[in-house]
């Protein structure tokens, strides 16, 4: 499913910290997603060394949940994390360290090309297909 739509001229994620759920019950359930007990599974889908010094961006990053744990996963990286929301930059810097949080546009983005080493999509890595992903390799 595509995030990226408006309602009312809000982009979705905005609309539900607005209107049904706060910045931290938004950070909460994605911090569940990200969680240390998938790490394996999200390794194996970014397929990178754990000890390499490399440059990740994430954009969109919300409440900064992933970049948190991209941070962890990866203790040696660079983390970059941007969004358009300055509520969620703002969030992300008062509750997350070690990263650097940014306000900015993706469609915009502030950085030269070939900046970054990784730029994860963070709807394809939700838990639910993480889990998906490793119940068929267990089947096979």
């Amino acid at each position: 499913m595509n995030w990226n739509f408006e309602i009312g001229g809000i982009y979705y994620e905005q609309y539900l910290v607005k209107n049904v759920q706060g910045i931290m019950t938004l950070y909460l359930s994605r911090k569940l997603r990200f969680d240390d007990v998938f790490f394996e599974q999200y390794k194996k889908s970014f397929d990178l060394d754990e000890n390499l010094n490399i440059k990740i961006l994430e954009i969109g990053c919300g409440s900064g949940a992933l970049a948190e744990s991209l941070h962890r996963w990866y203790p040696n990286a660079q983390i970059t994390a941007i969004d358009r929301d300055s509520n969620f930059i703002s969030f992300a810097k008062e509750n997350i360290t070690g990263i650097e949080f940014r306000e900015g546009d993706a469609t915009q983005l502030p950085f030269s090309d070939h900046s970054f080493d990784l730029t994860p999509d963070a709807p394809k890595y939700s838990a639910q297909n993480v889990l998906v992903a490793h119940a068929s390799e267990t089947d096979e």
